[in-house]
């Protein structure tokens, strides 16, 4: 009896069954065996096997003809998707400008040539509280790499000292004198980044780009003297000016700290850069008496080499999908930069210059809100 089998399984179970059974016949001479399996054979088999496939084939065109390619592409778009495109981050940073290096002020101009003069205050006396600066930044995640910018800026930091007085005598061959005096120091900040980062490990990023950063300080100090017998009043104020602006590349990286529960992700970033500094400087004096007003002015520029560190540690909690608040510390060291109160080291009666070799330090804290879409 010959089995016809129903299914192209069954096709290949018994060609094995019947290869087997013949190689069993042929090896104990059973010619009655041998004639079975030749017959089987001779069977339209392949016909039995067609029907089935011509069955099935509505099921196998339309496997074979599905757009393979665009599922892939599809797959590739999903995870993409998956993965915010887009991510905005908006805070404020809270920044204390490091302390002023000791540097005395007198009583008079600083090159004086009419007198000795007296010191009045120090450099150091200035302690700046914290400024609000706004913090904010775009990323978008490409395939090789994603695109990043950073601003933030704080415009104004100012500390002041005074009012001092003072009673001294030999000004200008008149007798002793009462002066009153106050000063302030100004400090702005701005800085600008465009970077590529791509991440080379899982949860470590590299990144390198361009940045730019302005930082210009003034002190402006001014004095009141009364001269006793003649009961004249004459008002001096000095107003210095330091001005950088640096261009350069940096390089860095971030890494992820600790992820808990998919919630919360501690994060710290570190980049550093060498930066062309085209830096300036100038001096307004002014002296006012009850019947004449004078004044000078003084300016000069210099070119140097300048280093900016920046090192930020962060705090994130995610609330939904989209969004998280952020929390944590900043730190921004400049070297090589002009400053205000330091610019007094390259004054004299006859020369002018630019002091370029202050160290400038700003850190805070950091707040804020992180939107990916």
């Amino acid at each position: 009896m010959i089995v016809r089998p129903q299914s192209i399984p069954g096709v290949l179970a018994a060609c094995a069954a019947l290869s087997v059974v013949s190689c069993f016949g042929q090896l104990h001479g059973s010619e009655a065996t041998s004639e079975a399996a030749n017959e089987f054979l001779r069977e339209p088999a392949v016909a039995t096997a067609s029907d089935e496939i011509t069955e099935l084939s509505p099921q196998i065109v339309s496997f074979l003809q599905e757009p393979v390619v665009d599922d892939a592409e599809s797959m590739v778009t999903s995870i993409l998707e998956a993965r915010s495109r887009w991510q905005t981050r908006v805070g404020a940073l809270f920044l204390n400008r490091s302390s002023v290096r000791r540097y005395g002020f007198s009583n008079l101009f600083p090159f004086s040539i009419y007198s000795t003069p007296s010191l009045i205050y120090n450099a150091a006396d200035f302690n700046f509280p914290s400024a609000v600066s706004v913090d904010t930044s775009v990323r978008y995640t490409a395939v090789w790499s994603d695109i990043d910018f950073r601003y933030f800026g704080v415009l104004q930091a100012t500390s002041a000292v005074g009012p001092f007085s003072a009673i001294y005598a030999g000004n200008f061959g008149m007798s002793s004198s009462v002066a009153h005096f106050t000063a302030s120091l100004e400090s702005s900040l701005q800085s600008a980044e465009l970077n590529l980062r791509r991440e080379v490990v899982p949860n470590v990023a590299l990144l390198a780009g361009f940045r730019y950063v302005q930082f210009r300080e003034s002190l402006i100090s001014s004095q009141e003297v009364i001269y006793g017998s003649q009961g004249s009043v004459t008002t001096m104020g000095l107003d210095w000016r330091a001005q950088n602006e640096l261009f350069g590349l940096q390089v860095g990286a971030e890494g992820l700290l600790l992820s808990y529960a998919d919630r919360l992700r501690i994060e710290a970033a570190a980049k550093a850069g060498v930066y062309g500094n085209a830096a300036s400087s100038s001096l307004f004096f002014e002296y006012q008496g009850s019947s004449f007003t004078s004044g000078n002015y003084w300016n000069a520029f210099r070119g140097n080499a300048a280093f900016v560190g920046d090192v930020n540690l962060t705090a994130t909690f995610q609330f939904t999908r989209h969004v998280a608040l952020r929390t944590g510390y900043q730190l921004l060291w400049l070297s090589g930069v002009a400053s205000g109160t330091e610019q007094l080291q390259t004054l004299s009666a006859q020369t002018f210059g630019t002091y370029s070799s202050s160290e400038i330090l700003f850190h805070g804290a950091l707040v804020g809100v992180e939107c990916n879409w």
